[in-house]
């Protein structure tokens, strides 16, 4: 039955792998129209950043952009210790499980970083691992209790057998 629960676990991670993936795809797709829409104007595009992030955070994701490896503007609280070369990973950061995601944009060359907090999947998993065990420790020690009974009720026979040869040797 865990075993079932890790391979269900495991699935439930990729799927939202693919789900942060294609959120990210989106994000980033609709970044790079609203920059060609502004012409390059560093100003623009620094207020276009300010909006994406405030806008995602309501929704639970980070955001970074950075250019030249020089942070522009980012969404991710402080302490939050991102690394900056990831493609796509998992990290525990603050106690959390975030999901991270960097993307190149095609539009002048910036780097968005990508978290979301997929948390309440370990703690689902967490959750899920205690009620399977919770769920096969009592028809085990049922099991366990019948198989006891049902034993020794076999097992009986034997034993007055044993007495009886026991007997038969000393002489009785």
């Amino acid at each position: 039955i865990f075993a079932i629960s890790v391979v269900t676990f495991n699935n439930t991670i990729d799927t939202a792998q693919n789900g942060c993936l294609a959120e990210c795809a989106a994000i980033k797709e609709s970044f790079e129209n609203d920059i060609g829409t502004l012409n390059g104007t560093n100003e623009g595009v620094y207020w276009l950043q300010i909006r994406y992030c405030n806008f995602y955070e309501e929704k639970g994701i980070f955001l970074r952009f950075e250019r030249n490896e020089n942070e522009i503007y980012s969404s991710i609280p402080e302490g939050m210790n991102i690394p900056k070369s990831n493609i796509m990973s998992i990290e525990k950061m603050n106690g959390n499980n975030y999901i991270l995601i960097s993307e190149e944009t095609i539009s002048g060359g910036y780097i968005m970083t990508y978290a979301k907090d997929i948390s309440y999947l370990y703690d689902e998993f967490r959750a899920l691992a205690f009620s399977f065990l919770g769920a096969s420790f009592v028809p085990s020690v049922v099991l366990a209790l019948l198989l006891y009974f049902v034993l020794r009720k076999l097992y009986s026979p034997l034993e007055k057998l044993r007495n009886v040869t026991g007997r038969i040797s000393e002489g009785d």
